[in-house]
């Protein structure tokens, strides 16, 4: 759905700025006509950046997730402000539409603040896919992970992905196992076979500890080896991650 609603907003919202151009031309000292022209402009870029497209091109670019978020949210209250002074500009007198103007302006400041400092803090303690990471790159997050499989035709929302993760959900469609099997690489039956789960799972943590250039150097240098050297290795290991703290392997939790 919104594939097709947030587009036309922003379509409806543009159209409704250019039709606001001309008159600015002819009264550009006019406020209320900026300010309309304002509350057109952000809604016009929050609907923009909410188009799952738009929304998925803004986080690649910047190389943060959720960054096309923070940037609708911000435009949202950008809207809200220019709304407000718009209904000062037409019920109050201009030098107190001024004053408070600057009184919104000030709160939108904070209010964007206050969102930057929440989205570094969710950033950072959020739900993260960890097994499956591209090269380069931070964890999957869910609200990552819900764009791109929206972006493919499958409408899902990050809330239902973490409800789904967290056991409180229970029964998907088979078009949503499709498309979650489909973006991180694993058959259907991944999500509910528990032979298959074991399987992949160990393919899984093998290609993430392989990104390791280390751990790349030690697998070529022990190939060849007996059965009796790499068992001996193996042992070596074992026991340098116990010294260490570590679990056996790597995606399980330490102990303590």
């Amino acid at each position: 759905m919104t594939t097709l609603l947030h587009p036309l907003c922003a379509l409806v919202a543009v159209a409704a700025l250019l039709y606001k151009i001309g008159p600015l031309r002819r009264a550009p000292r006019d406020p209320a006509l900026w300010t309309l022209c304002a509350v057109h402009g952000f809604s016009a870029l929050s609907f923009t950046l909410s188009t799952p497209a738009v929304w998925v091109a803004v986080d690649r670019l910047t190389g943060v997730p959720n960054s096309a978020a923070l940037l609708a949210q911000s435009c949202v209250m950008g809207l809200i402000v220019a709304q407000w002074a718009l209904f000062d500009r037409m019920l109050l007198p201009p030098a107190r539409a001024r004053r408070n103007m600057l009184r919104h302006l000030l709160v939108l400041c904070g209010v964007v603040a206050a969102l930057a400092v929440l989205f570094v803090r969710l950033s950072s303690s959020g739900e993260q896919f960890s097994t499956v990471t591209p090269g380069g790159r931070r964890p999957y997050s869910t609200e990552e992970v819900a764009r791109s499989i929206t972006l493919t035709g499958v409408p899902i929302s990050a809330s239902y992905i973490w409800l789904l993760r967290k056991g409180h959900r229970d029964n998907p469609t088979l078009r949503h196992v499709e498309a979650l099997a489909q973006f991180f690489g694993v058959p259907p039956t991944y999500f509910f076979d528990s032979g298959t789960e074991s399987e992949v799972t160990g393919d899984l943590r093998l290609m993430a500890a392989l990104k390791d250039a280390g751990v790349q150097a030690i697998a070529l240098r022990a190939s060849g080896l007996s059965a009796k050297s790499l068992d001996s290795i193996t042992e070596v290991i074992q026991r340098v991650r116990e010294l260490e703290g570590l679990s056996e392997y790597p995606d399980e939790p330490c102990e303590g």
